[in-house]
């Protein structure tokens, strides 16, 4: 597994651990393992960078997985480095590409790869797995990019792999810097909430329902290879209802003052992910509302807020 020190990688961490799996972690030297300290116990570290290419290959031709999940990525939001084209090409496609190239040799029955939403670009209309994609960012060209080289292999070499293209998962352990997150540590201790607008929209899906997903896969493997399948609610929500429900749930007395963070350098007037693709194939749809799932962040971050800085 590579990522599991990330949001999403750590709630799957822990559910994989204790359904009994025996996880190998890939992590850089430097990674900051605040999520998963705790349970490290229970898996098999191994340093490696996803750049180096005969590092890669040493430790997967060692570990020799039956089932590998490629959550690593450079994003925009965890990147404390340069932001450039190069960085999350090197991060992103090159080390993508390293991993699926060592994983020809030890073939394991099943490679889930994780993409994202915004490989679609903008749209009008609920994203699906066949539209034509147009990335507006550096992020989401990389996204993409590595999502065609696997299928690519899936097609030419036969190897098992599937991508899972993740809309905007909120829950347990997300990033400081998120919305979600950030608002409702903000709304906890009463301080005013800055955005750039309430009228963005995302399709927010609860990390359980994510994890979920990347579980499901397993017992379809050999209708998922080479495919790509979008996990998300299904539903688009502007942060406007995001922050009010939050601010509710808190009672908090906080601000919201708009205009006063950059907007994303692009924006879609739609977002939210068509599910009808993985409802069929993989057999999966999402469990949590987003109030259910909205209602079990606050009150994790309300137990644990000492993990934040803020």
């Amino acid at each position: 597994m590579t990522g599991a020190a990330g949001f999403v990688g750590a709630n799957l961490l822990r559910r994989l651990t204790k359904s009994g799996f025996r996880v190998h972690i890939l992590i850089r030297e430097d990674t900051d393992l605040w999520r998963i300290k705790k349970i490290l116990r229970d898996v098999s570290v191994h340093h490696c960078d996803l750049r180096d290419k005969s590092g890669v290959s040493k430790v997967v031709r060692a570990i020799s997985p039956s089932i590998v999940y490629h959550l690593a990525a450079e994003t925009i939001s965890s990147s404390t480095r340069s932001m450039s084209g190069r960085n999350f090409v090197a991060h992103n496609l090159l080390g993508t590409i390293n991993l699926l190239t060592a994983c020809l040799k030890s073939t394991p029955s099943l490679i889930v790869n994780t993409g994202s939403s915004s490989e679609y670009g903008s749209a009008t209309k609920p994203m699906s797995e066949n539209d034509h994609c147009e990335p507006m960012t550096a992020y989401g060209v990389t996204k993409l990019a590595a999502t065609l080289y696997g299928q690519m292999l899936a097609q030419t070499n036969g190897l098992p792999v599937v991508t899972l293209r993740l809309f905007s998962p909120f829950g347990p352990y997300d990033s400081e810097h998120r919305l979600i997150p950030n608002v409702v540590l903000s709304a906890i201790n009463n301080r005013d909430i800055q955005l750039s607008s309430l009228h963005l929209v995302r399709d927010y899906v609860y990390i359980g329902d994510v994890v979920n997903a990347c579980i499901a896969c397993l017992s379809r493997k050999e209708k998922l290879v080479g495919k790509v399948f979008n996990v998300g609610s299904g539903k688009q929500r502007s942060i406007g209802s995001v922050v009010r429900t939050i601010l509710h749930l808190t009672e908090s007395k906080s601000r919201i003052l708009t205009g006063t963070r950059q907007p994303p350098a692009y924006e879609s007037a739609m977002w939210q992910a068509n599910l009808r693709n993985t409802r069929k194939v993989i057999g999966w749809k999402p469990t949590s509302t987003f109030l259910s799932g909205i209602q079990k962040t606050v009150r994790w971050f309300q137990r644990n807020r000492d993990l934040y800085a803020n």
